[in-house]
């Protein structure tokens, strides 16, 4: 383990005794201690919660590297980008690292392989439906915040709805696509259409010809 990572959750520790921060990191004593003497290495919810209670500016990124879950490029890739200026894949990268996870790592919750999720996030390859229902519902975002339809990632579920005064929400998503798609490029607008066609097949079939 890099002695770095000590050396930040000392600093992160701050004037506080080691039983004093773990209490209030609600991180267990003997598995803190375990981590400080380097027999073991933290997760990245330990890190979290480490880094919510640090002191002397430790962050949850500084943290992640020193133990080993990101790289350099990866850190410095989260933070550069805002977030309504992602595409698929780069959107799919950066909820990953958010959660602390590998692309090995990910691809085992979805059955697939490591070269998938790596031709997800660079765009070379798209996610089908299944795997995008999957995907939110590990990040715990919705479908429509990974197709770029919209920068709010709440799932459905945990919104708040409101009456549409008799309009039918269908409609008015269209028109909202309507609106929005003279803003992108001719690339997105194809990307955009190619996504929406998996979703009209996928909820509304064609009836076979008889």
């Amino acid at each position: 383990m890099n002695e770095n990572l000590v050396k930040l959750i000392k600093l992160a520790q701050g004037n506080r005794s080691q039983n004093i921060f773990s209490m209030q990191c609600e991180v267990n004593a003997a598995t803190l201690t375990k981590i400080i003497k380097e027999e073991r290495k933290p997760s990245p919810d330990t890190l979290k919660k480490l880094a919510n209670k640090a002191q002397n500016g430790v962050t949850y990124k500084d943290l992640m590297i020193a133990a080993g879950h990101w790289d350099e490029e990866e850190a410095i890739y989260d933070s550069m980008l805002p977030d309504n200026n992602l595409s698929i894949g780069e959107r799919i990268k950066r909820l990953r690292l958010k959660h602390g996870l590998t692309q090995e790592q990910l691809s085992e919750k979805l059955n697939l392989k490591k070269t998938d999720i790596s031709k997800y996030e660079s765009d070379n390859d798209e996610p089908g439906l299944d795997i995008l229902k999957l995907l939110a519902e590990i990040f715990n975002v919705s479908v429509d915040y990974l197709l770029w339809l919209t920068n709010d990632p709440t799932p459905p579920e945990k919104k708040e709805t409101k009456p549409m005064l008799g309009k039918a929400p269908v409609f008015v998503t269209l028109q909202r696509l309507q609106n929005q798609s003279e803003k992108l490029s001719d690339k997105e607008r194809e990307r955009m259409d190619r996504k929406l066609k998996t979703m009209f097949d996928e909820y509304f079939p064609e009836d076979d010809e008889e």
